[in-house]
């Protein structure tokens, strides 16, 4: 998606867009061996594919069932896991396959009130794609309606958003003052940073009008990675 603005959010269909991402991503691993499979995410390093697939399916599972408490926390997800750590890839592939058009009704419905879904989807497609060395669709629509979650999680701080972020020349969160630091980047570097995908010197080395450390500590929902990996 080109030519990002705040406006052009409220028109997407998200669950379309989740659709699109639900085909690529199934698409991208149709063809895995056992090894691929099990092979190791870097961004999610206590996974490996088949159970990075597992938490996808689970998000689905659990939305459609509404076991929603504990909702994003490590216990939720990794019990989306260890739910299906008896099945293999393609199985995991049918399950989500199966459930995930009553979800993406769901989207289409509601839009950017459930924009998490796609922060959440769109994030551990590229940790797969890093994975299997296939980068590509970084300016999805998928990754528009993440960033529309970004600046909407920034907008409930305290204070407001500590940043003003700007894509395609679009400013997308925070208000214009003075002593506002900007972050010039784009929707795929915006959603890497806020989901942990980036170490903080590799946040630093983003184009800044002014580096504050304390809105460093805003930039990311789950803390820095010990490790900088390139993608």
């Amino acid at each position: 998606m080109s030519g990002f603005t705040p406006e052009s959010l409220a028109s997407i269909d998200v669950g379309r867009a989740y659709r699109d991402l639900r085909e690529r991503v199934s698409a991208l691993v149709a063809e895995l061996d056992e090894d691929g499979w099990e092979r190791t995410v870097p961004h999610c390093p206590d996974w490996t594919i088949r159970q990075t697939l597992a938490h996808m399916a689970g998000v689905v599972d659990d939305a459609i069932n509404q076991n929603m408490a504990g909702v994003a926390t490590a216990a939720w997800t990794q019990a989306q896991v260890d739910n299906r750590a008896g099945r293999t890839g393609p199985e995991i592939i049918d399950e989500w396959n199966a459930y995930a058009p009553f979800v993406e009704a769901v989207a289409t419905q509601r839009g950017m009130a459930i924009s998490q879904l796609l922060f959440d989807a769109a994030t551990h497609e590229h940790d797969l794609r890093h994975a299997l060395a296939t980068p590509g669709h970084r300016e999805s629509t998928a990754v528009a309606v993440a960033t529309g979650f970004v600046a909407r999680q920034l907008a409930q701080l305290p204070g407001g958003s500590p940043v003003r972020i700007v894509i395609d020349g679009s400013e997308v969160s925070g208000d214009e003052t003075a002593d506002t630091p900007v972050l010039t980047a784009t929707a795929f570097d915006v959603i890497r940073c806020f989901g942990s995908r980036r170490s903080r010197a590799q946040v630093e080395a983003l184009d800044w009008t002014v580096l504050d450390c304390a809105v460093l500590d805003e930039l990311t929902f789950f803390g820095y990675p010990g490790i900088a990996i390139n993608e």
